[in-house]
């Protein structure tokens, strides 16, 4: 059956490819964007908002299914003032708008940050949620404000690993670059778990939930079936092996002078305690409720693309 799929932030990395699907299957999409287009893209109509200021009263007329990725992600310079106004007030106006205009379904895209940035081994979503950073609280924040919707009979909050697949960005990105470049050192042999999930697996996850449409509010984790050390990934990436390792406690005293630095000039290290974190610490989390709420399991996993795509 086809369906009126509104979407938020429609014109980026996993926008796009929802939009993209949603159209191949017959739903006609409806994006929402901040700025006019510059070609014409994967949707059938476009409307213009900004989630921090009031919404015009019909945004979500017509739509009886709202997937919102709209969000100010890691924006350099951003305080947690900017967090809060686009990530959790423009959710707010948003699920506002959906509930006068009776959509039935929203899927708000939230992260693994909301969680918090490390795990202890791989967790579910039973974990205490303790997000560090302002994006972090931001999202929770958000996650908050969509279980609290119900007038929306059917909700689920998406916290995703961070998302990989053709033109991705990001610290991934970053990483897989530097090893085959040949700029990283040698990484100290640690065993971390670190979750991923491929976008076009994100995808058909989203289309699963919509038709799923489960009752009341959900929260499930989002990630691929193989969590990957950074060290593996390094060497999914096609970085050699080396015969020796940097010490860990030498990536420490680098995160401890990166963080002196950053205090007294202000200014970001381009190294620093969470940079060490992200590096060798644990973010595992299983995606057991996905599979049972979606019927759902994902193909790719980061190994495989980093050797056969990436």
């Amino acid at each position: 059956m086809s369906r009126r799929v509104l979407v938020s932030g429609a014109n980026g990395f996993i926008g796009r490819r929802l939009c993209l699907a949603l159209q191949r299957r017959g739903d006609r999409v409806i994006a929402l964007l901040r700025r006019p287009p510059e070609a014409p893209g994967p949707w059938d109509v476009w409307r213009l908002a900004d989630l921090t200021r009031p919404l015009p009263a019909d945004i979500a007329a017509d739509a009886g299914v709202v997937c919102h990725l709209a969000a100010l992600v890691h924006a350099r310079g951003a305080d947690a003032r900017a967090y809060e106004a686009v990530n959790h007030q423009g959710t707010c106006r948003l699920l506002d708008a959906a509930a006068r205009a009776g959509v039935d379904r929203f899927l708000y895209f939230s992260s693994v940050k909301a969680a918090g940035e490390t795990t202890p081994g791989c967790v579910d979503e039973s974990h205490p949620a303790r997000p560090e950073t302002p994006y972090g609280r931001s999202k929770l924040a958000a996650e908050r404000a969509v279980a609290a919707a119900g007038a929306i009979p059917s909700r689920v909050n998406l916290r995703l690993s961070p998302v990989y697949g053709d033109r991705m960005a990001g610290s991934l990105r970053q990483l897989v670059r530097a090893a085959r470049q040949g700029w990283l050192p040698p990484l100290p042999a640690v065993d971390n778990r670190r979750s991923f999930i491929h976008v076009d697996d994100l995808v058909t996850a989203v289309l699963a939930l919509i038709d799923a449409a489960p009752v009341g509010c959900e929260l499930a984790c989002v990630s691929d079936d193989a969590p990957l050390s950074t060290p593996a990934i390094v060497a999914a990436a096609g970085r050699r092996r080396s015969s020796w390792h940097t010490p860990l406690w030498a990536w420490r005293g680098l995160a401890r002078l990166g963080d002196t630095l950053a205090g007294i000039s202000g200014r970001a290290a381009p190294f620093d305690h969470s940079r060490y974190r992200a590096l060798f610490e644990d973010a595992c989390y299983r995606n057991h409720r996905l599979r049972a709420l979606a019927g759902w399991s994902p193909r790719w996993t980061l190994e495989r693309f980093l050797r056969e795509r990436a």
